[in-house]
């Protein structure tokens, strides 16, 4: 049995990787919207490293890109990471972000600041072939912000609505939740319904309890007496009893 041959390298030989603390990693996945990772950008909080290659995506690409997010095709993560001064840098994404920025945003294409048309080729679908973001449909433009849509149409028949709504319908397809009301009350409490749905969904109410909520950065060194004391002593003169 012939013995194997591994090269040594000295300088290797003291190298020390002991300290955890360089690997000591913490992730969590962010459900953020187009809209939002934009807004982000607007207001330098993302940042690009020097590590990351320019804008290269060619038009067919773009155009492709914008069309999976329309049809409601799952797209790749971006992957961020937290800096020293609370911003956010671009790991992985720099491409599908800058795509989205310029077609949504911008209106221009960065590679030949031209304005930003979709591809008018049979490579995408017809609805949104050679259109830029203003001559797409309000439908297209919530579905690239991530905006919830609360759709309520009029008569129950196809023969009875107006033909824009019945095109509305077509585009629309399985996102929608068709429901039927016979009162105009029946219509107003499924919409509360649906708006309060929608808020919890999206965190901007709670529900649970008040210490129920999860907050992944949170420590006992960001408790302070002073604001609970004074909590408490809110809370007692609203409550109007002993807490």
């Amino acid at each position: 049995m012939e013995e194997e041959n591994i090269e040594i390298i000295d300088s290797e030989l003291n190298d020390s990787y002991s300290n955890d603390d360089l690997y000591n990693i913490t992730s969590w996945g962010a459900d953020l919207s187009f809209r939002e990772i934009i807004s982000m950008y607007e207001e330098n909080e993302l940042l690009k490293p020097e590590l990351q290659r320019k804008y290269v995506w060619e038009k067919a690409e773009a155009s492709r890109f914008i069309e999976s997010i329309l049809l409601g095709l799952p797209v790749p993560s971006i992957f961020l990471a937290n800096t020293s001064d609370e911003k956010k840098l671009i790991i992985d994404g720099y491409q599908r972000r800058m795509t989205v920025f310029d077609y949504v945003k911008k209106g221009i294409w960065s590679k030949d600041n031209k304005t930003f048309k979709l591809s008018n080729t049979g490579k995408i679908n017809e609805r949104w072939r050679g259109k830029a973001f203003s001559e797409l449909s309000e439908f297209d433009h919530a579905t690239l912000h991530h905006k919830t849509r609360l759709v309520f149409l009029s008569n129950h028949t196809t023969e009875e609505r107006e033909p824009k709504q019945n095109t509305f319908t077509h585009k629309a397809q399985a996102d929608l939740v068709r429901r039927h009301f016979s009162t105009i009350e029946e219509l107003k409490s499924s919409i509360y319904s649906a708006l309060v749905n929608y808020l919890i969904e999206n965190g901007k109410i709670q529900t649970g309890p008040f210490d129920a909520t999860i907050n992944p950065t949170a420590s006992l060194e960001d408790l302070d007496a002073n604001k609970i004391v004074d909590f408490v002593r809110t809370a007692r003169s609203k409550r109007g009893f002993p807490i």
